[in-house]
């Protein structure tokens, strides 16, 4: 027996904006019809195409909206993109270059490092197999690795006609393809998913593009009921068997865009656990509040901040609640064709008398805007998220300001929830909590955390206390948590972490053994008792013998592996395992595999010069 070496994989889980407060009303209060027959649970999706025999013009139209065209698979027939050896890009900051090419019909993105005398020192190739993003501003590119779902580093910016890195990418945040697509994200690109629970980035099925259930809701229903003749003149009628938007009153509406059009901080309600619990026709306050940064820059606004900004405009607080997404928009058509004169006679709906214009330009000013409203009233800025678009900007004003490109700075002021007018002050601590471990992980949110979160939420109590480091704490509001949902896989997660904290090695073994046993998929749970195991052997009096220990840890690595075979951590500790039970060749291998992952990924780099420099002595 070899003696175990030291170089174990770890892993860790570790704008003013101006406020009016006519604008923080609450737009679904109204109780969603209950005669809605697809609102239940037994409705299923049926996909998009199903709606295709009856409702065929609708939807040839629709696949060519920005919706329609959310997500969907590389096609040389429709490259919008410039392509060719001198399309290279670098960042600075990492040291790598990436290039796009095309091989056949496959979509290739290259990773490669060069020396200073421009030899290649590395290269990695991965193929697309998803772009997300219609191509009107942006087109992104994923990868799906045994159903988890990854984030490629460039993206094509459709208006400065360049490759760029991806947003969140620059300025030293470069995670190359290891950015997680989660369900949040993909939800909003998709018409409907599948997500594995006890995963953060894995899907049994994603649906291209965003489909028609999105809006009005699972169709199996409505698909049974007209199969087997029942046919209902909606011109007279509603149809309960789908929901029909345009039926809902305007705060349900609202609520249907602004499930993916109010991009924000998601604060889950109740008993739900995902935001597709969500359903058109429901209110999406039953599901989930959606909180927003309010920041010192009052005009910066992001990519999806559609309905944020149109609740500012007067156009909106005047309307008394009859001005909603649909007034302009038909979610049927694209809007690269539909027509100025569309927007403009909306417009003139409310600001015309007698066929003039309330406007304060002169006949020829107007006559060079073309008579477009929009042009002035909601003038193209830089979004604050996304670099390099130009995106219209839907707070309707008068603008003074005619400067197009977002300010950089965005100085954060507090969470404002968008969807709820009257916030419970748990919800607002639980959207605190979020805020700190999704976006800026300061001592002060976790302070308005503890102090907002009640006290029967103990698992967010639970991880509040163990971030700032108070176990005992900790330990007692998981338990209180683990009473009401013992089988919950995470928060068995969560207590095993907590125990190992405390040095409690053997107890924390157990409950990553329980939220294993419980979900399978829940890898962060296998790697951390694979670890622990061979960390018992080095524990004094642990009567742990190491033979012992090195199988039971190799034995999860393998099964890990088999969910997540591209994990760099996991194929360096199974090389860890092998190397220490005589398999040298097969451990150099899952070495040289992990580092073809990330050549400067430290245990795989230390272990791999161990190994050789005691092969060299044999």
């Amino acid at each position: 027996m070899h003696p175990i070496y030291l170089y174990l994989s770890g892993f860790a889980i570790l704008m003013l904006m101006a406020w009016f407060a006519s604008c923080t009303g609450d737009f679904a209060t109204i109780d969603p019809p209950d005669t809605y027959l697809n609102l239940g649970p037994e409705a299923q999706y049926v996909g998009m195409k199903s709606c295709q025999p009856c409702h065929k013009e609708i939807y040839q139209s629709y696949l060519q909206t920005g919706m329609g065209r959310s997500l969907y698979q590389p096609s040389r027939s429709e490259i919008i993109e410039r392509f060719g050896p001198k399309e290279v890009i670098f960042d600075s900051h990492s040291g790598y270059y990436y290039h796009p090419y095309w091989s056949g019909n496959d979509l290739l993105i290259l990773e490669f490092r060069l020396s200073p005398a421009n030899d290649t020192t590395y290269k990695r190739i991965e193929k697309v197999n998803y772009i997300i993003g219609s191509g009107h501003q942006t087109r992104s590119y994923l990868i799906e690795r045994n159903q988890h779902f990854y984030e490629i580093p460039i993206t094509w910016y459709v208006k400065g006609q360049r490759w760029d890195l991806s947003p969140g990418y620059e300025n030293g945040f470069n995670t190359r393809f290891d950015r997680e697509i989660g369900e949040e994200c993909m939800a909003c690109h998709t018409g409907h998913i599948d997500f594995r629970e006890g995963t953060t980035n894995q899907f049994r099925e994603v649906s291209l593009g965003i489909g028609c259930e999105k809006c009005h809701g699972p169709g199996s229903i409505h698909k049974l009921l007209k199969e087997g003749g029942e046919l209902i003149d909606v011109g007279r009628k509603i149809d309960y068997s789908i929901v029909n938007p345009a039926n809902l009153p305007i705060g349900l509406q609202f609520d249907i865009c602004q499930q993916c059009h109010l991009q924000g901080i998601n604060v889950l309600k109740g008993n739900h656990k995902s935001v597709v619990d969500y359903r058109p026709g429901m209110a999406l306050n039953q599901i989930y509040d959606i909180f927003i940064q309010k920041v010192a820059d009052g005009e910066a606004f992001g990519i999806a901040s559609h309905a944020e900004r149109l609740r500012e405009s007067q156009c909106f607080i005047n309307s008394k609640d009859s001005l909603n997404c649909t007034t302009c928009h038909n979610p049927h058509k694209s809007i690269s064709i539909t027509g100025q004169k569309v927007y403009v006679e909306k417009c003139m709906n409310c600001h015309s008398v007698n066929g003039k214009t309330g406007c304060g330009l002169s006949e020829e000013m107007i006559a060079a805007e073309n008579g477009n409203c929009v042009t002035c009233h909601m003038p193209k800025r830089g979004t604050s998220d996304i670099p390099h678009v130009l995106f219209s900007d839907h707070k309707i004003r008068i603008v003074k300001d005619d400067t197009v490109e977002a300010l950089a700075v965005r100085e954060f002021v507090d969470l404002v929830c968008m969807t709820n007018q009257k916030v419970a002050p748990d919800v607002y601590g639980k959207a605190y909590l979020l805020h700190y471990e999704r976006n800026d992980p300061k001592p002060e949110f976790l302070d308005r955390a503890a102090k907002e979160i009640a006290p029967t939420s103990h698992f967010e109590r639970s991880k509040v206390f163990f971030y700032q480091g108070n176990l005992e704490a900790a330990l007692d509001e998981i338990d209180q948590a683990l009473t009401t949902d013992p089988n919950d896989p995470w928060r068995l997660y969560q207590k095993g972490e907590i125990l190992e904290g405390m040095g409690n090695i053997r107890g924390a073994i157990s409950f990553y053994e329980r939220a294993y046993q419980t979900n399978t998929y829940l890898t962060p749970a296998g790697q951390k008792i694979g670890l622990l195991t061979l960390k018992q052997v080095h524990a004094s009096n642990s009567g742990i013998d190491p033979a012992s220990a090195l199988a039971k840890a190799g034995q999860i690595f393998r099964e890990c592996l088999i969910i997540k075979p591209f994990d760099k951590s996991l194929l360096t500790n199974l090389g860890f395992i092998e190397m220490n039970t005589g398999n040298y060749q097969i451990a150099d291998s899952l070495f040289s595999a992990a580092l073809a992952k990330d050549p400067f990924y430290e245990q795989a780099r230390q272990n791999q010069k161990a190994l050789r420099e005691f092969l060299d002595q044999l």
